[in-house]
């Protein structure tokens, strides 16, 4: 009787197979592992740099600074100093980059949602890239924007970023947002001015869209409550 050492070529196969099934689960579970970690890593930085900044208005009694002259040296395409060009670098310690080695870029050159719903309007933190590099950024940013935001997309929350990689763009972190006029709603009548001698009652328009006083507020009460049309109101 003779005795079969080896394996088929149907056992050979199978084998084969298996081991490349198994790689490439391999493979699909570290390269999310990976794209978790460089996306913590990021939310990580945001927030900390959020907390430098905390601390820096806390000790000066000042709000966040314009932009100050100079350039991200990593980042030439915008006009905007890097994290470590700014006055909260004390308060930090090390330099921030991201995770290929691009220093953070600090946002404040007063735009605002009037100004036509710019995603990087207000004072922010941001991770930048010029055109044709945004690949490597974009795909990270719906995990950063799940872990900060809850998942709320790209224009709205904290977190938000350019989809289009071939443009100049970043993952913006808002440090402060100003405040957004729905333009799309109608405003409402501008009031005529008060008589002499009468005011303006609770929930009265004081102060037109125009910054245009039109009213004066009745005893206790203030002119104060910015509404969605952008006046102001008598409010206690």
């Amino acid at each position: 009787m003779s005795n079969r050492f080896g394996f088929t070529l149907f056992e050979m196969i199978v084998v084969i197979a298996i081991i490349g099934i198994l790689s490439t689960m391999g493979f699909a579970t570290y390269t999310n592992v990976k794209k978790n970690t460089r996306a913590s890593r990021i939310a990580v930085d945001f927030q900390q740099m959020k907390l430098g900044w905390e601390l820096w208005r806390n000790a000066s009694n000042l709000s966040y600074p314009d932009e100050s002259a100079g350039t991200n040296p990593d980042v030439t395409c915008f006009t905007e100093p890097s994290i470590d060009q700014t006055v909260v670098q004390p308060y930090l310690g090390d330099i921030y980059r991201d995770p290929w080695g691009v220093r953070y870029s600090y946002d404040n050159d007063g735009d605002n949602f009037a100004d036509g719903g710019d995603i990087d309007a207000g004072v922010n933190i941001v991770m930048r890239w010029c055109a044709g590099n945004g690949a490597r950024y974009i795909k990270f940013a719906p995990s950063i924007d799940q872990t900060i935001d809850g998942g709320d997309g790209a224009s709205a929350g904290k977190v938000r970023w350019t989809t289009d990689p071939e443009e100049d763009g970043g993952i913006i972190y808002a440090l402060q947002t100003p405040p957004h006029i729905d333009i799309s709603v109608t405003l409402a009548p501008t009031s005529a001015p008060t008589p002499v001698g009468s005011c303006k009652t609770t929930d009265e328009i004081c102060e037109n869209v125009n910054q245009q006083t039109v009213g004066t507020c009745c005893p206790g009460l203030t002119c104060q409550a910015i509404t969605f049309d952008g006046t102001k109101r008598c409010a206690n």
